[in-house]
């Protein structure tokens, strides 16, 4: 199946890191309608502003974060269903258990 969902991404916000990418079979395909974000897929970094797109295979270790001043919003449609949901619940319980703040992107289904 094929979920479409928005993300809000807060200034300093992001899913994953360098360190700690993110990876599952499937592909992404990505569009930024609104600010900034960056993309990082394997070794490379893809400095995405309002109007691009990305698609990569998701096996390649990814993650996302927001460098700039503002909010950026983006979609991402992927091949694996309710995959970001479980990532996001993931990293949340992650972060509690670590006793570590985290400021979530706000997550929007536009379609399941």
């Amino acid at each position: 199946g094929i979920e479409m969902w928005r993300v809000t991404l807060h200034p300093r916000d992001g899913l994953g890191s360098h360190s700690d990418a993110i990876d599952y079979e499937g592909e992404e395909v990505v569009v930024c309608e609104l600010g900034s974000v960056e993309f990082r897929v394997g070794g490379h970094s893809h400095h995405l502003q309002a109007g691009d797109t990305l698609h990569f295979k998701a096996g390649i270790p990814h993650s996302w974060h927001n460098d700039g001043k503002s909010s950026a919003q983006f979609t991402i449609t992927s091949t694996v269903p309710l995959m970001f949901r479980a990532l996001m619940q993931s990293r949340a319980a992650t972060a509690a258990d670590e006793q570590q703040p985290q400021s979530e992107p706000r997550l929007t289904a536009i379609s399941a």
